[in-house]
């Protein structure tokens, strides 16, 4: 027992092994949202370009949703809960990097993304009562 806590107290100090945790926990919730799909919600892929745009629209039934940025992806793409969302300044959205995950289970309201330059595609999941 004392060998489990111990590499437990290791992984909340090993910047790494959080990481690690944090990045197999964002698989299971994907692998989350797509099963539960099935059972009430939607997924898919949005291009998000330099004019911000819907990639969740509202929907009074959300239980959760999740964006996740494709490991290909060349630019920061920005999240928000305005059509006011931007990439830099007082209204810049939560930047999600290649491979970054952002996910919420208590907002129901359209969520935004927007690029800097170019367009970036963004996966979405969303569960539904």
């Amino acid at each position: 027992m004392r060998h489990v806590a111990r590499h437990a107290s290791h992984v909340l100090h090993c910047r790494t092994c959080r990481l690690k945790l944090a990045l197999l926990l964002a698989v299971a919730l994907l692998f989350a949202f797509a099963s539960a799909a099935h059972a009430g919600g939607s997924n898919g892929q949005t291009d998000c370009s330099n004019t911000a745009g819907v990639i969740v629209a509202a929907n009074i039934k959300r239980l959760s949703w999740l964006l996740t940025a494709p490991t290909t992806n060349s630019a920061t793409v920005y999240v928000g809960f305005s059509s006011a969302v931007t990439t830099a300044g007082a209204t810049r959205g939560i930047p999600i990097d290649a491979g970054g995950v952002f996910s919420d289970s208590t907002y129901t309201g359209d969520v935004y993304c927007i690029v800097a330059a170019g367009t970036q595609p963004l996966i979405y999941g969303e569960t539904t009562r």
